[in-house]
């Protein structure tokens, strides 16, 4: 009898169900990988931003030695200044390592706002006021702390009637009697895109209120228009595009954020005023917000940054914002 022959069966490949479990498990860890590296990044833009942020306060608190108080947040025309429209940041410049650039601001005479807009100076990027989780190159993202009451007419008052560290006027040191390492000196506020289009997290919300008490505007009153907000958004002659766009730029959206609303909440900005006259918004808040998913970073006089989340005590958060007991 002639024997059968033997034939190997053994698989030399994969089966369907095999390779589709190799292709899940490879892409979840492909999903975790991808996440611990955003995550990462992350951490090292927080980082960076943190600093960035202590390196201003501590350019403010050179400034307060060689001037005896801390600078003002919006510079007013002065002999040796002869431009009233920029902001305090430029008193900063020197001592973050942009003499030059502080130095050639100061010696332009006053001209119009499209020529200034147009400068060399103004267009110039300084990156040591931007947070680099922010992609855009433009403009300022950093803020001086101007207290945790809402910003009231008469404007220029700001600094003398109202409890922050900055303000039109320099502060001294001696003045800040709630203690440095619970005064905020500076933070963050997201920057408008400019796009005609209402973003909660930058643009100012310009609605009419400017005939109310002081007292009247609570954080109450602010949450419950933000509340108004939600249903529908203002049209685009009732909003400010402009917050944060011009690093050089005076005035409260621009240059100042305060204590009044927690950090990154939805009442992001409201000011009121005349909403059919672009700056006449003189009273409001302007609420900390940032690109950073933890929370805001903010620096206190003493020098030391924090980060601080949405969930952050209100009480808290507004004894911050005072300089004063």
């Amino acid at each position: 009898m002639i024997p059968m022959a033997h034939f190997d069966r053994t698989r030399t490949g994969f089966i369907m169900t095999e390779l589709i479990v190799v292709l899940a498990i490879t892409a979840i860890l492909l999903s975790v990988t991808t996440v611990a590296v955003q995550a990462a990044r992350e951490r090292s833009r927080q980082m960076l931003c943190s600093n960035r942020v202590r390196q201003m306060t501590l350019a403010a608190l050179e400034y307060e030695n060689d001037h005896r108080g801390l600078p003002p947040a919006t510079i007013n025309r002065t002999p040796t200044f002869r431009r009233s429209d920029v902001s305090g940041m430029h008193h900063l410049l020197p001592y973050l390592g942009h003499d030059a650039l502080s130095k050639k601001v100061r010696s332009m005479s006053p001209v119009t706002d499209s020529t200034f807009l147009a400068s060399d100076p103004v267009v110039t990027v300084v990156n040591d006021l931007l947070c680099p989780s922010d992609s855009s190159d433009f403009g300022l993202d950093y803020r001086f702390c101007a207290g945790s009451t809402p910003f009231l007419y008469p404007y220029s008052s700001l600094g003398r009637e109202h409890n922050g560290a900055f303000g039109f006027f320099e502060t001294p040191l001696s003045s800040v009697t709630h203690g440095l390492s619970h005064t905020a000196a500076f933070s963050e506020r997201v920057k408008s895109k400019h796009d005609g289009v209402f973003d909660w997290d930058s643009d100012y919300w310009k609605t009419s209120f400017f005939s109310m008490r002081g007292d009247l505007l609570t954080p109450e009153y602010f949450a419950a228009l933000a509340e108004q907000l939600l249903i529908a958004p203002p049209p685009p002659n009732q909003v400010s595009f402009l917050g944060g766009r011009y690093w050089h730029t005076h005035g409260r959206r621009s240059v100042l954020y305060d204590h009044v609303m927690p950090p990154n909440d939805r009442c992001r900005g409201i000011v009121g005023g005349r909403v059919d006259v672009l700056w006449a918004d003189n009273r409001g808040v302007s609420p900390a917000s940032s690109h950073h998913p933890a929370g805001v970073v903010m620096s206190l006089l003493d020098g030391s940054v924090k980060v601080v989340s949405r969930s952050v005590d209100p009480q808290v958060w507004s004894d911050y914002g005072s300089a004063k007991d």
